[in-house]
């Protein structure tokens, strides 16, 4: 019952923060993206904020929450105010996956930079978040990568692969991806990939912190 109680106070306190900001800046960063390219859609409707209860969706969340990865809503977006809509839809797509990439990159070189140079060790509130917060950003830019709608990895595989004539899903294409979404996380393939892609980017960022230690050290 002891350690029940020990990882849902760790879910509250480390995850729910990490999952909130990482969702709501993913969401932001597509409105704003479509807003500069000049679609107000995701504007008119209240999605250009920082609140989540304008973003998060109630499922994707608590995926988010029990597995570290998810969703939130989709932001509305309407191709039809695009200047360039092939170009302009993967820009929009990649909006959201970039921002998690620049929150994971900036949260785990700060872990870093904090055990190496102030010596503080995971036991802190402050390093335990930072991992988790990596640890979340990660998966949620991995998962989001999948081409399979709606993600934005469709997007990005529809712009630069399939190159479909229609930006817009329609709602067989919305059906069966979600019936592919739930096989693969039901079936651990999902895990699976996030955890290796996780593990990978980690030790990837590992080598890129190592390697301007040097640097500074050389400098120095």
């Amino acid at each position: 019952m002891g350690a029940f109680f020990a990882h849902f106070a760790e879910r509250v306190i480390y995850v729910v923060p990490a999952v909130l900001i990482a969702l709501v800046a993913h969401e932001w960063a597509h409105a704003y993206m479509a807003w500069r390219l000049g679609d107000p859609t995701a504007k008119w409707m209240g999605r250009l904020t920082l609140n989540p209860l304008k973003h998060l969706d109630p499922i994707g969340t608590l995926m988010m929450v029990v597995f570290r990865f998810g969703w939130a809503k989709p932001v509305p977006i309407n191709p039809r105010y695009f200047k360039k809509p092939r170009r302009d839809d993967f820009l929009v797509s990649i909006a959201g996956i970039s921002m998690n990439f620049i929150l994971f990159f900036a949260s785990i070189m700060l872990y870093f930079s904090l055990y190496v140079f102030a010596g503080m060790r995971e036991g802190t509130y402050v390093m335990a978040f930072l991992h988790i917060f990596a640890v979340v950003n990660a998966g949620l830019m991995i998962f989001n990568l999948l081409p399979v709608p709606p993600l934005d990895g469709f997007h990005v595989m529809n712009t630069l692969v399939l190159r479909q004539r229609s930006l817009y899903l329609d709602r067989q294409q919305m059906m069966m991806g979600s019936l592919v979404l739930v096989l693969a996380i039901a079936s651990g393939v999902t895990s699976m990939l996030l955890g290796k892609g996780i593990e990978a980017l980690r030790a990837w960022a590992e080598f890129v912190f190592n390697g301007i230690v040097r640097v500074i050290a050389w400098i120095v």
